[in-house]
């Protein structure tokens, strides 16, 4: 399993031969979400009168080696960093990997035409403050879904834009995958050895106001739920094999792109849970940040 991720990336770059893609460089979150629906990086700063300055830092910045315009094959090589000294459990962590998301042939499925999507990384990760360093792999599969869908159907029917009149736009994107993890140095014996996890994830986003000229896609809600479980490991200090993650969050966009790939906005978040982006350390906090997507 822990060659997978390394068989779809060496076939993502033999294709990268022979393409070449437009503007490059990416700002985000992580990547380990689907390109369109990857969460924009995310910047606070906390200065109380009597006590220490504390800000927080959630970005990855890549660059596509596949230049041409089709959006159905990207290759990043990219760098992540995650720090957070607003909570009591300091989080700070650094990766450098390449990312492949590969959308495959398309399939008719009745009236539906869906394609499927792959989401491949192989990176290394460096946790600062707990003194652990690993590498790791992923692949997730998600679906694009096109025809037209009525009814409570269109409601659940993957990465597709269901408008709900005047009111909103809703559309929803599902993961399910597999990680591994295999620590190359650790602060301690109970914390070396490797990880095998699967994944289930969730993704919903709303979107006010989609036929005001001046406000659409300018205030988005949106809820990110994860479940991990471990399958087979060999790192003792982590005695639960569940780990859940919740946010929920509204953003005001005050500059966008022409084509609305590229933002600024500011968010309010609410965070709970076990971050995979900081090696699941468990936090709960409220946050008013930057957001930042290109």
């Amino acid at each position: 399993m822990k060659s997978l991720p390394l068989v779809l990336l060496v076939a993502g770059l033999l294709i990268a031969m022979n393409i070449q893609a437009q503007d490059p460089f990416s700002l985000r979150k992580s990547f380990g979400s689907k390109n369109d629906k990857a969460d924009p990086a995310s910047f606070t700063f906390n200065k109380p009168k009597d006590a220490d300055a504390s800000w927080a830092a959630d970005a990855a910045f890549g660059y596509n080696l596949l230049r041409k315009a089709p959006q159905i094959i990207t290759l990043d090589p990219y760098i992540e960093f995650h720090k957070n000294t607003l909570i009591k459990k300091k989080q700070d962590s650094r990766e450098v990997g390449l990312s492949l998301q590969w959308q495959t042939t398309t399939f008719r499925m009745g009236s539906p035409i869906w394609s499927p999507v792959f989401i491949v990384a192989e990176k290394y990760n460096e946790d600062r403050a707990k003194g652990n360093n690993s590498m790791r792999g992923n692949v997730y599969f998600t679906a694009d879904f096109k025809g037209q869908h009525f009814g409570f159907f269109s409601f659940i029917v993957p990465n597709q834009i269901v408008t709900a009149g005047d009111a909103f736009d809703f559309q929803y994107t599902p993961y399910v995958g597999v990680e591994h993890e295999n620590r190359t140095k650790a602060e301690s014996d109970s914390a070396s050895g490797h990880i095998y996890r699967y994944l289930l994830r969730i993704n919903p986003q709303i979107s006010l106001f989609p036929t005001n000229n001046s406000m659409a896609g300018r205030i988005v809600l949106g809820v990110d739920y994860q479940y991990r479980r471990d399958f087979s490991k060999s790192v003792k200090e982590m005695a639960y094999n569940g780990h859940e993650y919740f946010t929920a969050g509204i953003k005001y966009v005050f500059i966008k792109s022409t084509d609305k790939r590229k933002f600024a906005a500011v968010g309010l978040d609410f965070v709970n849970g076990e971050d995979p982006t900081t090696n699941f350390k468990q936090q709960s906090y409220y946050a008013i940040s930057l957001k930042v997507k290109m």
